[in-house]
């Protein structure tokens, strides 16, 4: 993604939709990384507009990057180990 769309994402408001295209470039995933997400539940939230329509709302996908924000790695250790036990 070229840097003048990454610096206009960045710029842009909570309340923006993107496509998974935009979302991939802004998080530096590949669009199937979050195509994949989205089916296997790991992706930020999206909603879907049509049935070939994804769009993530921008303040969702940074309240879900928060969430997954850590500042060392022993909480991060202790929420993969409940998961599994």
């Amino acid at each position: 993604m070229p840097a003048v769309w990454r610096l206009l994402l960045m710029m842009a408001g909570d309340d923006d939709l993107l496509t998974t295209m935009q979302l991939a470039g802004w998080l530096g995933v590949s669009e199937q990384w979050s195509e994949l997400g989205r089916s296997k539940n790991y992706g930020p939230p999206f909603q879907r507009l049509a049935p070939q329509m994804v769009r993530y709302q921008r303040g969702s996908v940074k309240a879900w990057l928060k969430q997954r924000e850590f500042t060392h790695t022993a909480p991060y250790a202790d929420r993969r180990s409940r998961k599994k036990g």
